[in-house]
């Protein structure tokens, strides 16, 4: 039974673990997007350099030239996006409201080739989304910061709760 007693615990430290990261999502967003651009940016230098390291062992001028430009493209962006991680995360959720509209615009047509509401809706909802975050994406990063933080806080109680149940049980069977 002493797997029971532990279960609990863990799930109870897991679900305080969401509540707190999704509150301090919720509660600063711009931090947030800043932090995650400023991670994403040193992951981006750090491949950048191993990448031209690559480059200059690797075997064949295509390859060395290809590895040469990827691996300056990486450093460039992750300097940007340390320079600059705000603009970095507003950049990235650009990008994420052209995929929407790209990925709704392949709805839209789904439901005219089949016609369905869903369809449709998704399609238009899809659309909708992608232009308002391509639009404004400053205000579009932190609010899908804000939706994202809520979403984890909101599993966090849920592993509380669940941890809660798991020891009443645990207690019962003990």
């Amino acid at each position: 039974m002493e797997w029971l007693d532990l279960s609990w615990r863990l799930l109870v430290v897991r679900g305080l673990v969401a509540l707190a990261a999704g509150v301090a999502m919720a509660v600063w967003p711009m931090t947030t997007v800043s932090a995650l651009a400023i991670a994403l940016g040193a992951w981006a230098v750090v491949d950048g350099v191993v990448t031209l390291l690559a480059a200059l062992v690797v075997r064949g001028t295509v390859d060395k030239v290809v590895l040469g430009i990827l691996g300056v493209g990486a450093v460039t962006v992750g300097a940007v996006a340390l320079a600059r991680p705000f603009q970095a995360g507003a950049a990235l959720t650009m990008l994420l409201g052209a995929w929407l509209v790209a990925a709704a615009f392949v709805e839209l047509l789904r439901a005219v080739a089949w016609p369905r509401v869903s369809d449709l809706a998704v399609g238009v909802l899809g659309v909708l989304a992608g232009v308002l975050l391509v639009l404004n994406p400053g205000r579009g990063a932190l609010t899908l910061t804000v939706a994202l933080g809520a979403v984890l806080a909101a599993i966090g109680v849920v592993w509380v709760v669940a941890g809660a149940l798991a020891r009443r049980e645990a207690l019962t069977v003990c």
